[in-house]
């Protein structure tokens, strides 16, 4: 029904520009300066009106730049406020990058996270029954992230999840926190991050993540997102590891 009526609106906006044209052509025509000056008239209202449309495009899902928004700001109100559907929509940048201290790298290889077996162990050991694993490189500034051949979009996001909040105490390492008893984790988060204590930073933040993910998650549902898909633009790479055997696979 959808795709028939945007057919019809297709071909109807096409039977104007036909007429317009038509109409159009005898004026002009032996005119250059008129038709450079109504190209240029046109081509700023169609990138113009074509940025209206995008602006106006609501999206329920998550994609990285939206669920930056939003944990930031969640994160800022000490694991109260959830921004609606709408508002970051407005907020979610069209035409600049969103500034981060990391970059965030989804779906690497285990290779990538994890140079020998000694760094797999602990890192195996730390996500212990999680489908994915999370390392930080500080001199790269990259938060990298593999994921287990059975993640899914729920393992995806708490993976991202957890990479904001590394974002969120990279960007507060001077301030501290004073209203909640509860913020007392997320205080000890930044000051990992203020040391540059990478192992505390990741087991701090993993802690965090497994005790506010849930509440997180409730709260987006009620804000209307849609948390059973994902648009984070994963990497191919999909991984499975197990250190007892002394063996890890990375599959493309």
């Amino acid at each position: 029904m959808c795709q028939a009526k945007d057919g019809s609106q297709e071909t109807l906006v096409n039977l104007i520009a036909l007429l317009c044209n038509l109409a159009l052509i005898p004026m002009v025509t032996g005119k250059p300066v008129v038709i450079w000056t109504l190209f240029f008239v046109f081509t700023i209202l169609h990138l113009y009106t074509n940025y209206r449309a995008v602006s106006a495009v609501t999206m329920e899902t998550f994609n990285p730049t939206r669920l930056h928004i939003v944990l930031q700001r969640y994160l800022s109100s000490g694991f109260e406020h959830l921004t609606s559907v709408k508002s970051a929509n407005r907020l979610e940048p069209i035409l600049m990058r969103t500034r981060r201290q990391f970059s965030v790298n989804l779906g690497t290889s285990v290779g990538v996270i994890a140079k020998n077996f000694s760094e797999l162990k602990t890192l195996a050991t730390l996500y212990k029954d999680s489908n994915y694993l999370l390392a930080v490189d500080l001199r790269k500034g990259a938060i990298n992230i593999a994921l287990h051949e059975d993640s899914d979009a729920h393992n995806e996001l708490m993976a991202v999840y957890q990479a904001e909040v590394i974002e969120y105490a990279s960007r507060h390492k001077h301030i501290t926190y004073r209203r909640r008893t509860d913020m007392s984790l997320l205080q000890k988060v930044i000051a990992a991050a203020r040391n540059n204590d990478v192992i505390g930073l990741l087991t701090l933040s993993r802690q965090l993540t497994l005790e506010t993910f849930p509440h997180f998650v409730k709260l987006a549902e009620n804000e209307g997102w849609l948390t059973q898909v994902a648009l984070l633009c994963a990497d191919e790479w999909r991984s499975r590891w197990d250190v007892r055997e002394h063996e890890w696979t990375s599959l493309s």
